[in-house]
């Protein structure tokens, strides 16, 4: 895994400044932006055999519809996905927290091993639920669609594969954004949108990575819809 080259690549681009300031215009854009700007990095990364990063398309405003279809149905699942574990998680964790809450009562040494235990149960719960989206994202990259994107028969065989690398990632992608986005908001507060564009950047890059390998480990190839194209009808 190259998870330093994640970040730097992009600024192999050579309208690097110009790709980042749109990024970051797009994360300024409630909902439909974060669409534009993932769809923009599904081509990027997914709609072509080339993968040097010199050669990764310019970002280019006259194909905001395009961005904004390729993007929206990843988008639109993990959303959907993110409510449906939420509520799931609620359940899981909240009844047996108030359970474990009215039985601690006021001991203060129970109520911190409660504390303890809901803490790490809560943790783990998190992780496995962030694991379970990045197959899920990338299956909806792929399928341009929504129904098709709740593949479980793939998401498993993913997880089943690449499931330390994709901690790895998750875990480096979290400590990368607590130390730029800090950074971005020195620059008026603008600059957080920047960073939070290269973050999606790096993620991207990253799930392109990790689909490889699982390719390289023996994982069955996705089928990819012929709307992943720049160039396919919006």
């Amino acid at each position: 895994m190259k998870y330093v080259e994640s970040i730097t690549d992009f600024f192999q681009q050579p309208n690097y400044v110009k790709n980042l300031l749109f990024g970051g215009l797009c994360m300024l854009i409630p909902i439909v932006g974060p669409m534009v700007l993932l769809g923009w990095l599904s081509l990027g990364f997914w709609a072509r055999q080339d993968q040097d990063p010199k050669t990764f398309p310019d970002f280019d405003f006259g194909k905001f519809g395009i961005y904004l279809q390729r993007g929206l149905w990843p988008f639109l699942v993990l959303f959907a996905a993110m409510v449906g574990m939420w509520l799931v998680i609620l359940i899981v964790l909240g009844i047996p927290g108030f359970i474990l809450g009215m039985i601690a009562g006021d001991n203060g040494f129970l109520s911190a091993i409660v504390g303890f235990i809901m803490f790490l149960l809560s943790t783990a719960v998190w992780l496995a639920a962030i694991l379970i989206l990045k197959p899920l994202k990338i299956r909806a990259v792929f399928a341009q669609d929504f129904v098709p994107s709740f593949d479980f028969v793939f998401i498993k065989r993913f997880l089943t594969l690449m499931w330390m690398e994709s901690l790895i990632c998750t875990v480096l992608v979290g400590v990368a954004g607590m130390v730029l986005l800090p950074i971005g908001a020195i620059a008026f507060c603008v600059g957080m949108y920047v960073v939070m564009a290269l973050i999606a950047f790096a993620v991207e890059h990253l799930d392109r990575q990790l689909y490889q390998i699982y390719l390289a480990r023996g994982g069955e190839p996705l089928p990819m819809s012929p709307l992943l194209s720049d160039s396919a009808p919006v």
